[in-house]
């Protein structure tokens, strides 16, 4: 938070009241507030980066949150939780939730916490299967066909939607490829119906 902020939400654990925007009156609030920082506030307070008054009035319960390879055992449930908020239909949230690959995700060192993990599972979502820790980057693709820069402009949506397109495009060419393009022979080893690949094959314009 900006120094220019602080005291205002000094003020607002002081007095207990806020004034909304727009209004000219203060109205009660009953709140109780929970803060948190990667920061150490005693060395921004020493550096005169955080006021000393507000690091005092908010530091009455610490609570350190060790990173996630020291509680792995928290990972179950907060694999479900961010699937929840990834928009995995039943089927691919079924499936990355099993207990085998749950396991994988706890064998992890995750150093960047629940935001790598997070890109780990979205990562899964989209290409709708179960990825060990770290396959999918740059040693889990060829280098033609690493994925484009996402552009965080675009709606999560489309941006899903998109990545999703260009997965299938170059499975059904690396697919068909392999098998000479004979349809029938590819579908089967890629356990799908004939009649949807071809429907891959027709959306994305693949030649056989």
């Amino acid at each position: 938070m900006p120094l220019e902020l602080q005291p205002k939400l000094l003020r607002v654990l002081e007095a207990r009241e806020i004034r909304r925007l727009g209004n000219n009156t203060y109205t009660p609030v009953d709140v109780r507030i929970i803060t948190a920082t990667n920061r150490d506030l005693r060395a921004e307070v020493n550096a005169g980066r955080f006021r000393s008054d507000l690091y005092f009035r908010l530091a009455v319960v610490k609570v350190p949150l060790p990173p996630l390879k020291q509680r792995s055992e928290d990972i179950p449930l907060i694999v479900e939780k961010l699937l929840g908020g990834l928009g995995a239909d039943s089927r691919v949230k079924g499936t990355l939730l099993d207990p085998a690959f749950v396991a994988q995700l706890q064998r992890a060192a995750w150093p960047g916490n629940i935001r790598e993990l997070r890109n780990h599972l979205e990562r899964c979502v989209v290409l709708q299967e179960t990825l060990l820790p770290g396959e999918g980057e740059e040693t889990g693709q060829p280098e033609e066909s690493a994925p484009s820069t996402i552009d965080p402009r675009v709606p999560y949506p489309e941006a899903r939607r998109r990545a999703l397109d260009a997965f299938e495009r170059q499975y059904v060419e690396a697919l068909l490829q392999l098998h000479g393009g004979k349809v029938s022979q590819a579908a089967a080893s890629a356990d799908i119906d004939r009649v949807h690949l071809y429907r891959l094959i027709k959306r994305h314009r693949v030649r056989e």
